[in-house]
C-alpha cells in the first residue's frame, strides 16, 4: 500500500500507530493484547472476544458436558476458523440458554425459548432437560452486517471473520476501533480516509475502499444508539446476511423482515445525566400513603411489586424496575408493512413521568409485513437485560456525578390479546384454550348461515364460577410437553424469551384495560345499534337517532381530545371516544332507552371498571367490582346469546386480579403508549432508511431534557417554556400553575362577582378578570369566554371550605398584592368565581341501593356564587345535558388527565 501523505497532527499519527499495533496483534493471534489495545483508542466494551485458532483447537476434542466455557460473557459463539462445528455450536447454544439472574435469587432457571423445531438435550448431572432449537438463526451471527455502512456493498458476507495468514480478523472490530478513534480524537477528514485505506489493506475483501469519508461521517452521526440490523425472511424466518439476499429456504425473492436493536445502556445513562432525575426515582419512598385500610395506589401496592420490596431486589433505593410494552403500527398505507416497537417504561418514576415521551426506553424495532418472530426478537435484549440486573455504574447528576451502581429488572409487561398470544407463544385468542390466565378451554359454536354464505363457526368462553388458574411451575412442564408436540398442550405452544428476563411474565403480564374496555363497549354498541340485530329483544335501534342528537350536543372539556362521532360512524369511533363513552356519556343517555333488565346488568359492567380505574382502590372496592363483573358476565350469556361471549368478555373475570398484582388499572394503560406510536409514525418524513429515522428522533427526544435544564435561567429559558405549554401563558400564579390570555378590567356587568369577592375575602383594591387558567396540565376556561370552543371546560370540582362542591367557573379574578416584598410569593391572589350546583340523584343498581355510581350525578343550578383560591380547583367535569337534564361526571382518576 503505498504512503499516503496526512497533516502532520498529534491525533492523527497516534490513531495510525494504534491501528497498525492492533491488528498486527489480530494477525499473530494474540487476541487479549489486540483487545486491550482496542480498549485503550476507546472500542465499545460490548465487541466480543472471538478465542484464536489455538483455543478453538483445544475446543474440538472437548465433549459437551454443560461445562464447557468459550469465554464469552452472553455465550454466543461469533465465528470460528477450526474444530468441529457441531461441537461448536452445542456449546454455543447451551451457554446461550442460562437465564438471565441466577437460581439463588429466587427466579427460575427457565427452558430455551424456541418454538420451532426444537429438541430435547440429554440432562446433564446437575441439570433438568433443556431445550435446544436446531433452526435457532442467532447462532453463529455477527450482530452488524455491511448494510448498515453501505447500501452498494456486495452480499459477500461482509462483517463476518476474515482470514489473514491462518489468524481471525474481524472487520467489525476494525470498524468500531474507527469509529471510535473519529469520534474521540477529532481526526481530519485526511486521517480517516488514510485509516479506512490501511484496515482495507489488511482486509482487502472488507470492500473499504468503497466507502467514503461522507458515507462514513454520516453513519457516524446516525448511530448514536449503535443500531443493529439483522434480516430474517418474513415467511420462515431463516436468518439473512442481508436485505437483498434470497431466502435459502424459501428459495424465492420476498419481502424481508428485520429488526433494529438499540442498547439499553446509553439510553440509561442519559437518563441519569438530567438533574432530578434520580431524585424522582424516589417517589415511591416519599409518597404519601392512605391511612386505613389496605389501598392500591400504583404498581408498587400490587403483589408482584411488592415481592421483590421486602429484603428484596427492589429494597435498594438505587434499583429500578422495568414494564415493557409493544403493539403493531402501520407505516405506510400503500403496503402491508408494520413497525413493532419493543419499549421499556420505568415504574419508580411518578405516573406522569413514567408515561412521557422522553422518559421511555426504546429496546428495538420490528419491520415486516407480518408479526415479529418473538424469540428471535427478544433475545437480542438479553445481554443488555443481563448486564443491568448483574449491575451498572452510572453517572449520577443529582448526586453530584459520582458513580453509582444501579441495577435493574423487567418486572411486568403489557400489550394487547393478540400481541400477547405471540409472545406468550400461545394459542390465539380465538382457538382453545387461548386465554393467558387460565385453563379454560372454551368452545364452538355454530352460526347460522345468513342468505348465500356459508355457515360460520364462532370461539366463545361460557361463564365458569371456579377458574384454574395457570402458574410458572405448570407452564415449565407444558412448554416442555410441547416442544415434542405436533399440537399445542393446554393452549401453549412452546417457550417464550420473556421467561428469561422476567421473575413471572405469567403474574407479570397485565390486561390492557384501553383494548379490553373499549372493545366490550363496542361491542354492546354494535348489539344495541347494528342493524343486524334489529329483531333481537335486546337492540334498540328505533332510539338511535335520538341518541344520535344527544350525543352530537355534548361539548366535551379539553382533557377529552375527540368529541364524539354519530353512532353510524361507529367503525371510526377511537379508542378515546369509546372510553369517553363508557364512563361519561352512556349512562345518562342508556337510562331512557334501554329496559330496566339491560340498564342495570350494563350499569354493572360500568361501576365496576370505574372502581378498577379509580385513582385509589381498596381492597374492599376490587371485591365488590369481582362481584358486579361475575354477575355481568354470568348474565351477559343468558341476556346477549352465547354468541356474543367473546374472548373480550371472559378476560373481565380477571381484571380484579390483575388490579391486586400490579395496580389500578390506569397504571398499565396502552393510551399513553398508543400516543406514543402516533408521535414516532409522525417523525417518518420517508420511505428510505425509515429506521434511522426513528432511532435519530428517539434518541434527540431522549437528550433534549438534560439540554433544556443546561440553558441559564433568563428569557431564552422562559420564553421556551412558555412555547412548551401550548397556550399563551400570561403569568406563573404558583408552581404548575398559570393565568391564560390577556387581563381586563372589571365594568358595571361584573360587579356582582367583585361584591362577592370583598363579602368572602375583605377585598377592596382594583382587580382585573381573565377567562382562562392552566393548572396542573388541565386548562380551566371560564362560561364568560366569549369564543366559541369546541369543548366545555367550564364545570369543575372544587373545595369551598373543606367541602366537596360542583359548579360552573363565570371567571377569574387577580387582586393586587399588598405584602411589600420584592419578589411576590402570594399564591391567594388569583381567585375562581365558581356559580354553585346542587347534587339531587345518582345512578344506583337496584339491590346494591347503598353503592351509587359515585363519579357521575344529576345536578340543578344554584343561586351560590362561591370565590375559591385557584389552588382549590380540583378538576375539570364533564358536563351533559341530556332530557331536559344536566348530569357532570368528575374524571375517573387524575393521572390519565394530559392536554
Amino acid at each position: 500500500m503505498g504512503k499516503r501523505q496526512c497533516p502532520p497532527c498529534e491525533q492523527g499519527e497516534r490513531a495510525h500507530r494504534m491501528v497498525r499495533r492492533v491488528l498486527r496483534k489480530q494477525v499473530e493471534g494474540d487476541v487479549a493484547a489486540a483487545r486491550r489495545m482496542q480498549e485503550d483508542v476507546g472500542v465499545n466494551e460490548d465487541v466480543e472476544e472471538v478465542p484464536g485458532p489455538a483455543a478453538l483447537q483445544n475446543e474440538e476434542n472437548n465433549r459437551i458436558d454443560g461445562n464447557v466455557n468459550m469465554g464469552l460473557e452472553e455465550g454466543e459463539i461469533v465465528g470460528y476458523v477450526q474444530g468441529d462445528a457441531e461441537v461448536l455450536n452445542e456449546v454455543g447454544r447451551r451457554a446461550a440458554h442460562q437465564p438471565i439472574v441466577e437460581p439463588a435469587q429466587g427466579i427460575n432457571n427457565p427452558p430455551q425459548p424456541q418454538a420451532q423445531g426444537a429438541r430435547n438435550l440429554p440432562p446433564n448431572d446437575n441439570e433438568g432437560p433443556r431445550l435446544v432449537n436446531d433452526n435457532n438463526p442467532y447462532d453463529n451471527e455477527e450482530e452488524i452486517s455491511g448494510d448498515d455502512f453501505s447500501d452498494e456493498e456486495e452480499d459477500d458476507n461482509f462483517g463476518n471473520q476474515r482470514l489473514y495468514n491462518g489468524a481471525p480478523i474481524y472487520v467489525r472490530d476494525s470498524m468500531i476501533m474507527v469509529l471510535n478513534l473519529m469520534l474521540n480524537h477529532n481526526l481530519t477528514r485526511s486521517c480517516v480516509e488514510d485509516l479506512l485505506q490501511l484496515i482495507n489493506f489488511h482486509c482487502p475483501r472488507a470492500g473499504l475502499h468503497r466507502l467514503s469519508y461522507f458515507k462514513f461521517n454520516r453513519f457516524c452521526a446516525s448511530s448514536k444508539l449503535e443500531m443493529r440490523r439483522k434480516f430474517y425472511c418474513s415467511f420462515c424466518f431463516t436468518a439473512l446476511a442481508s436485505r437483498e439476499e434470497l431466502c435459502p429456504t424459501c428459495r424465492e425473492e420476498k419481502e424481508k423482515a428485520y429488526f433494529v436493536q438499540l442498547p439499553l445502556l446509553p439510553q440509561l445513562r442519559e437518563l441519569y445525566k438530567r438533574p432530578s432525575f434520580y431524585n424522582s426515582l424516589q417517589h415511591r419512598h416519599a409518597r404519601v400513603r392512605e391511612p386505613g385500610a389496605h389501598y392500591f395506589e400504583d404498581i408498587y401496592d400490587g403483589s408482584v411489586y411488592q415481592e421483590h420490596v421486602q429484603g428484596g431486589f427492589l429494597n435498594d433505593r438505587n434499583n429500578i424496575s422495568l414494564t415493557w410494552y409493544t403493539d403493531g403500527a402501520p407505516v405506510f398505507n400503500s403496503r402491508n408493512y408494520s413497525i413493532w416497537p419493543f419499549m421499556f417504561m420505568i415504574n419508580e418514576l411518578p405516573y406522569k413521568m413514567r408515561t412521557r415521551r422522553e422518559n421511555y426506553l426504546m429496546a428495538g424495532l420490528w419491520f415486516g409485513p407480518h408479526k415479529p418472530a418473538v424469540n428471535i426478537f427478544l433475545r437480542s435484549f438479553l445481554p443488555d437485560l443481563r448486564k443491568l440486573f448483574r449491575g451498572v455504574d452510572f453517572t449520577i447528576a443529582d448526586l453530584g456525578g459520582n458513580a453509582t451502581r444501579v441495577r435493574a429488572m423487567v418486572l411486568a409487561g403489557v400489550c394487547d390479546t393478540p400481541a400477547k398470544s405471540s409472545f406468550f407463544n400461545f394459542n390465539a385468542h380465538n382457538g382453545y384454550y387461548g386465554c393467558t390466565f387460565c385453563e379454560i378451554r372454551g368452545a364452538q359454536v355454530h352460526l347460522p348461515a345468513r342468505d348465500d354464505q356459508p355457515q360460520k363457526r364462532k370461539h366463545v368462553y361460557h361463564y365458569q364460577e371456579l377458574l384454574s388458574l395457570r402458574s410458572i411451575n405448570t407452564y415449565e412442564q407444558l412448554a416442555r410437553a410441547a416442544v415434542d408436540s405436533p399440537d399445542p398442550v393446554l393452549g401453549i405452544k412452546g417457550p417464550t424469551a420473556l421467561h428469561l428476563f422476567m421473575p413471572d411474565f405469567l403474574k407479570g403480564g397485565a390486561i390492557d384495560p384501553m383494548h379490553l374496555v373499549t372493545g366490550v363497549s363496542r361491542k354492546l354498541l354494535k348489539i344495541h345499534f347494528d342493524s343486524k340485530w334489529s329483531r333481537e329483544r335486546y337492540s334498540v335501534r328505533h332510539h338511535m337517532g335520538e341518541a344520535d342528537r344527544l350525543l352530537l350536543l355534548i361539548k366535551p372539556p379539553r382533557f377529552i381530545h375527540r368529541r364524539a362521532q354519530s353512532l353510524e360512524l361507529l367503525h371510526r369511533w377511537k379508542a378515546s371516544q369509546l372510553f369517553a363513552w363508557i364512563y361519561y356519556y352512556s349512562i345518562p343517555i342508556y337510562k331512557q332507552i334501554l329496559t330496566p333488565v339491560y340498564f342495570f346488568h350494563y350499569l354493572k359492567f360500568v361501576e365496576a371498571v370505574s372502581l378498577l380505574n379509580s385513582n385509589v382502590v381498596s381492597a374492599a372496592e376490587i371485591n365488590r367490582a369481582e362481584t358486579l363483573l361475575k354477575e355481568f358476565v354470568r348474565d351477559f350469556e343468558q341476556l346477549y346469546h352465547i354468541k356474543h361471549c367473546s374472548i373480550n368478555i371472559h378476560l373481565l373475570l380477571h381484571l380484579p386480579d390483575c388490579v391486586r398484582r400490579l395496580g389500578p388499572l390506569w397504571v398499565y394503560s396502552c393510551f399513553p403508549m398508543e400516543n406514543l406510536n402516533g408521535l414516532m409514525l409522525a417523525n417518518i418524513h420517508g420511505k428510505t432508511s425509515v429506521d434511522s429515522q426513528l432511532c435519530n428522533s428517539f434518541w434527540k427526544v431522549l437528550c433534549q431534557n438534560r439540554r433544556l435544564h443546561e440553558i441559564p435561567d433568563g428569557e431564552l429559558k422562559e420564553f421556551i417554556t412558555k412555547r412548551r405549554k401550548s397556550v399563551k401563558i400570561q403569568d406563573r400564579v404558583f408552581q404548575g400553575c398559570y393565568s391564560v390570555g390577556d387581563y381586563s378590567e372589571a365594568v358595571a356587568n361584573d360587579q356582582i362577582f367583585v361584591n362577592a369577592l370583598r363579602e368572602q375575602h375583605g377585598n377592596d383594591g382594583p382587580v382585573s378578570l381573565y377567562f382562562r387558567l392552566l393548572k396542573d396540565r388541565l386548562l380551566y376556561v371560564a362560561e364568560r369566554y366569549e369564543r366559541d370552543l369546541a369543548s366545555k371546560s367550564s364545570y369543575v370540582m372544587y373545595d369551598y371550605r373543606g367541602t366537596i362542591c360542583y359548579g360552573m367557573i363565570e371567571l377569574f379574578i387577580r387582586t393586587p398584592c399588598h405584602c411589600g416584598e420584592a419578589v411576590c410569593l402570594c399564591v391567594t391572589r388569583h381567585f375562581a368565581v365558581i356559580r354553585q350546583f346542587q347534587i339531587v340523584d345518582y345512578f344506583r343498581i337496584p339491590y346494591y341501593a347503598d353503592f351509587p355510581l359515585k363519579h357521575i350525578h344529576r345536578v340543578v343550578q344554584g343561586n351560590n356564587l362561591h370565590v375559591v383560591p385557584v389552588q382549590h380547583l380540583k378538576t375539570v367535569c364533564v358536563y351533559i345535558p341530556v332530557y331536559n337534564q344536566i348530569f357532570l361526571a368528575r374524571p375517573l382518576n387524575l393521572h390519565e388527565l394530559i392536554e
